[in-house]
């Protein structure tokens, strides 16, 4: 699932790194508007897809890109 949104962002914008993808992953919660948005697919997919990115950007950790 984490892989996902990463997968998408190098696809169609840049190459997101590890710390990059965090930092999104947690605008996705602290900023309402993208919450809003988020959560219009489903309750809740915000927290969830903020969560497994964050914890996957965790396990990168030492790894070449």
């Amino acid at each position: 699932m984490a892989a996902h949104p990463r997968a998408y962002f190098q696809r169609w914008f840049y190459n997101a790194s590890p710390d990059m993808m965090r930092s999104l992953a947690l605008m996705w919660i602290q900023d309402e508007r993208f919450t809003h948005n988020i959560d219009r697919a489903r309750p809740g997919l915000a927290a969830y897809q903020s969560s497994a990115v964050t914890a996957w950007a965790g396990s990168q950790v030492g790894k070449s890109e």
